[in-house]
């Protein structure tokens, strides 16, 4: 449980970080709920301006399918970044996502199931 939860957290640091470098939002909303299926994360940065091609890029680096057998060794791998390279882990790592951008609201929502 508990090294699941690290993995839970990796996650929010990971797209805090980049969202926080790449789009300076004004205003962040983090929310993460546990449930019997896993953990439900939910991110919300306001005033942000976002192509559609950036939205694009960020779907397609968070669309990769989870792989749990890969995740541990790569995520070891992973450090503080400033771009959005690590978000193909953060992918690796999640069973779900979805990113919505509408007037200057960037919101990523990511589920990951227990192991």
């Amino acid at each position: 449980m508990k090294h699941e939860l690290k993995k839970v957290l990796k996650i929010a640091d990971e797209v805090m970080t980049v969202c926080m470098y790449k789009y300076e939002p004004t205003k962040t909303y983090f929310t993460t709920e546990k449930c019997k299926s896993g953990y439900e994360l939910l991110f919300r940065f306001e005033n942000v301006d976002v192509s559609e091609q950036e939205i694009k890029e960020l779907r397609d680096k968070l669309s990769a399918e989870r792989n749990p057998e890969l995740e541990d060794y790569y995520w070891q791998l992973a450090g503080e970044v400033e771009n959005s390279n690590e978000l193909y882990l953060v992918a690796l790592m999640s069973d779900l996502s979805e990113v919505c951008y509408d007037e200057q609201v960037l919101s990523i929502h990511l589920s990951r199931k227990a192991d």
